[in-house]
């Protein structure tokens, strides 16, 4: 969670998109982040890849953690010889089996949606990015919508 916050506070992209100022924005932007955040760790909802909430490449990222956590501690416990060896290999299947399912889910998700919205998921936009990218080249309501966002998104 720390990383993460972290993550949005060096992309200048930490405050929350509701025009909320002060100590009263600030509360709100943390505790914002961190639901999102704590949601997105435990049910991978797909819609909180938008550049608002966790971004595209993250969001990809942050699915593969976990099994990339199961690994290291499992290589770790299998260096230190903590487990014995049918528990071993027990866990070691188990991590490739997760591992490849994932691998294969993701191909098959990415390979039946519609392609335009690829880029989603590799995006390195910021919410502040994307609200300028609308004011610059949207339609004069999308111009309309930038304004009712937090200011330190879009002014410059």
């Amino acid at each position: 969670m720390a990383f993460y916050l972290l993550y949005k506070a060096a992309r200048r992209d930490f405050t929350y998109h509701l025009p909320l100022e002060g100590v009263l924005g600030l509360t709100v932007s943390g505790l914002m982040r961190a639901t999102v955040k704590f949601v997105v760790d435990f049910a991978a909802i797909i819609q909180f890849r938008h550049p608002y909430d966790v971004g595209g490449l993250y969001f990809s990222l942050n699915m593969f953690l976990p099994l990339l956590g199961l690994t290291f501690l499992l290589g770790m416990d299998l260096v230190a010889e903590n487990l014995s060896e049918s528990t071993s290999k027990l866990l070691t299947s188990l991590v490739m089996i997760l591992g490849g399912s994932l691998l294969i889910l993701v191909g098959v998700f990415l390979s039946l949606m519609n392609k335009e919205y690829h880029h989603t998921f590799f995006s390195f936009e910021t919410g502040g990015q994307l609200l300028r990218r609308l004011f610059l080249d949207g339609d004069d309501l999308s111009k309309a919508q930038v304004f009712k966002k937090h200011k330190s998104l879009w002014a410059p």
